[in-house]
C-alpha cells in the first residue's frame, strides 16, 4: 500500500531502517514516547525527543510532502491551542515559572512575556514530537505486521488481530469519506473551499458520523464471521507476515525506556514537571 492520489493516509513503502523494524518495537517506542512527552515539560528533554523524531523521519525516507495534509492539521491545531491559551490565560507561563518579564504590550491587559513564549515553545515541542511520530508509525507499519509483531512478544493473537483491524480502520474511513464527499459535491452540497468554514464543518460532520457507524457495523460483521469460522479456538496461530525480533528492535525499546527514566529523573531534579530557566 502507499498514499494514493486521493491522499488516504496508509502504509508508504520505502526501503529504510524504520520500515525494517518490527511493528511491536515501533508500537512500544510510540507508547513510551507518549508517556514521556506527556509527563515532562523539561525543555531539554523535549528538544532531545524532537531531535530523535526528526532523525527517525530522516531514516524512514518519508518526505514531509507525503503527510502534508496531516502536518498542516497539526499546525492548525497548535495555532488554535496557542490562540485559546493566550486569550483566556495570557500569563499562564508567568504563573508556572513564578516570574514575569514583559517584552511589549499588545492590547489592553495583554502583554507578550518571555515566560509565555517559553511555555509555548514547550507545547510546540510536545505537539511536533508525539503527533508526527504517531503518523510515522502508521505510514511505516502494515496492519498485518503489527498483529504478527505483537504476537511475537507474547500478546494473545486475538488482541493482535483487533489492533490490526483498528489500524485498517483509518484509511477505510478516509477513503469512504472522500468518495462520499466527491459524490455530494457533484450534487452541489457545500463541502468545497468556496463555502464558509462553519458550513463546511457542519456538512462534513453530518457525513462523517454515518460513515463511522457503517465502519463499526462492518467490523462487527467481520468479527461475527470470524467467530463462525472458529477464529480464536486454538491458542496459537501462524502469520503470513512475520519479522523476528532483532538487535535494532531491542535497541529502540531500550532507548525509549532510557528516555522515560530521564524524564522521571528531571521531574525529581526540577521538583516538578517544568524546567525553569528564570528561577
Amino acid at each position: 500500500m502507499s498514499r494514493n492520489k486521493n491522499g488516504v493516509l496508509c502504509y508508504i513503502k520505502r526501503d529504510s531502517a524504520v520500515h525494517r523494524l518490527g511493528a511491536a518495537s515501533k508500537l512500544i517506542w510510540l507508547l513510551l514516547l507518549a508517556v514521556t512527552t506527556v509527563i515532562t515539560y523539561d525543555t531539554r528533554v523535549l528538544l532531545l525527543l524532537f531531535g530523535l523524531c526528526a532523525f527517525a523521519f530522516a531514516l524512514s525516507k518519508i518526505r514531509p510532502s507525503d503527510i502534508k495534509a496531516e502536518l498542516i492539521f497539526i499546525g492548525v491545531l497548535l495555532l488554535l491551542n496557542f490562540g485559546l491559551t493566550f486569550a483566556f490565560a495570557p500569563e499562564q507561563g508567568c504563573a508556572i515559572y513564578g516570574t514575569r518579564h514583559a517584552l511589549f504590550p499588545l492590547w489592553g491587559k495583554y502583554y507578550l512575556t518571555t515566560e509565555q513564549l517559553f511555555y509555548s515553545l514547550n507545547v510546540f515541542l510536545k505537539y511536533f514530537t508525539l503527533l508526527p511520530m504517531a503518523l510515522l508509525f502508521i505510514v511505516t507499519t502494515t496492519p498485518s505486521e503489527l498483529a504478527a509483531g505483537l504476537n511475537a512478544f507474547g500478546i494473545p493473537y486475538r488482541f493482535c488481530f483487533s489492533a490490526s483491524l483498528a489500524l485498517r480502520f483509518i484509511p477505510d474511513i478516509q477513503r469512504e469519506y472522500r468518495k462520499k464527499s466527491e459524490l455530494l459535491q457533484s450534487k452541489n452540497v457545500a463541502l468545497g473551499r468556496k463555502v464558509s468554514p462553519f458550513k463546511r464543518i457542519k456538512n462534513s460532520a453530518d457525513m462523517l458520523l454515518p460513515l463511522i457507524s457503517a465502519q463499526l457495523l462492518s467490523m462487527e460483521q467481520l468479527c461475527a464471521s470470524m467467530q463462525r469460522r472458529g477464529f480464536g479456538k486454538n491458542k496459537k496461530r501462524t502469520w503470513y507476515v512475520h519479522k523476528n525480533v532483532t538487535a535494532p528492535d531491542f535497541a529502540v525499546i531500550a532507548t525509549a525506556f532510557v528516555l522515560l527514566l530521564l524524564a522521571i529523573y528531571t521531574i525529581y531534579q526540577n521538583n516538578g514537571r517544568f524546567y525553569n530557566p528564570f528561577g
